[in-house]
């Protein structure tokens, strides 16, 4: 097991002084130096640079050093967020490259690293959003599950879900930049007969996501609507969406419910 306050201490026993100029020189260092001390030192410096080169060249460390040791010190920086705040996305990539290191206390170290930097992202993006502001939310994708589910019921499925987050306290619809996004899907939709009767059973999930963070919930609805076997046709072709329709607002309950714990 490696000890996280030895690579702390060996980081920080050394005071170097590379000017702004020299940071070819630590990248250099990092890449090549001849003792794991000196590369750490390296990463401890350059993660302080505001450098473009900041996120790949620890990225790279992350994943190709040949000492352990080194790669959890890296992924540790990683975690913490260093570099541009355009290159989390980079950052998160060359995390989740570590997560299938072959030394456990490296993946180990890339698991936390990974949740530490969503955290930071998600707590930076609560921040920008002005106090009291809605929360941005997006309708993205629309699946069927069920493989039953003609283009009518589809449209119906998004009429539904965006009819719900438009009545939502605090919620507004956005296609730009948002806060959560939403993937929907129906998972079922079978139509049985009961004696004289004839049931249509819907089931939805509706998939938040908080970009780039990943999935935070999964609300899902079950409805079933019962007509009479003699029912008109045109009856019985709106089934499909009554049942879709009352899924959804059972989904939905979920969904009001941690949007308002968001805000």
């Amino acid at each position: 097991m490696i000890a996280a306050a030895l690579l702390v201490a060996v980081a920080l026993s050394v005071i170097v002084a590379w000017a702004a100029d020299d940071n070819a020189k630590v990248i250099e260092n990092l890449r090549a130096g001849r003792t794991f001390k000196i590369r750490i030192q390296a990463a401890s410096v350059l993660a302080r640079l505001d450098d473009r080169r900041v996120v790949p060249e620890l990225g790279r460390a992350a994943t190709q050093d040949r000492n352990a040791g080194v790669r959890v010190y890296v992924l540790r920086l990683l975690g913490k967020g260093v570099g541009r705040q355009e290159d989390d996305g980079a950052a998160r990539e060359a995390i989740r490259r570590a997560l299938s290191d072959r030394k456990a206390d490296v993946r180990a170290q890339a698991q936390r690293s990974l949740a530490e930097l969503e955290r930071r992202i998600a707590s930076d993006r609560a921040a920008a959003r002005p106090r009291g502001g809605p929360i941005a939310v997006a309708l993205r994708g629309l699946g069927d599950k069920s493989g039953r589910a003609s283009a009518a019921t589809k449209a119906a499925l998004r009429s539904a879900i965006l009819r719900h987050l438009g009545g939502t306290r605090g919620v507004r619809i956005s296609e730009g930049v948002v806060d959560y996004a939403i993937d929907a899907s129906i998972a079922r939709l079978v139509t049985a007969g009961v004696g004289t009767e004839l049931e249509l059973t819907c089931a939805v999930e509706l998939v938040v996501s908080r970009p780039p963070r990943g999935i935070v919930l999964v609300a899902s609805g079950e409805a079933t609507v019962i007509e009479s076997r003699t029912a008109r046709p045109a009856r019985r072709a709106a089934m499909e969406t009554d049942a879709i329709n009352h899924a959804v607002a059972s989904a939905h309950e979920n969904l009001a419910r941690f949007f308002a714990n968001a805000q």
